[in-house]
């Protein structure tokens, strides 16, 4: 069996065992999809997250740009009180 460190990722991993224990090989495999699956929706998760606090901070930029008072842009925006002035041109 593969020691600690061995594998150099979960799909060498799950290769190496389906090779020494065929008899599990359709297990494994199953199991490598369902963990790629999950990494999929993951990184879409995190996308969509770095995408909404873009588009926040574009917004609280404008809002700024409008003179629109800081604490109604942190209220509206989730943008908080110490990342509001890196917005500032």
């Amino acid at each position: 069996m593969l020691q600690a460190g061995e594998a150099q990722d979960a799909r060498t991993l799950l290769y190496e065992m389906a090779q020494r224990a065929p008899q599990y090989g359709d297990e494994l495999m199953t199991l490598a999809e369902q963990l790629k699956q999950e990494g999929r929706i993951e990184g879409i998760q995190q996308g969509m997250q770095t995408g909404e606090r873009e588009a926040s901070r574009k917004i609280a930029r404008a809002m700024l740009e409008k003179g629109i008072p800081e604490a109604d842009i942190i209220e509206m925006t989730g943008i908080s009180a110490e990342e509001l002035p890196s917005l500032q041109h």
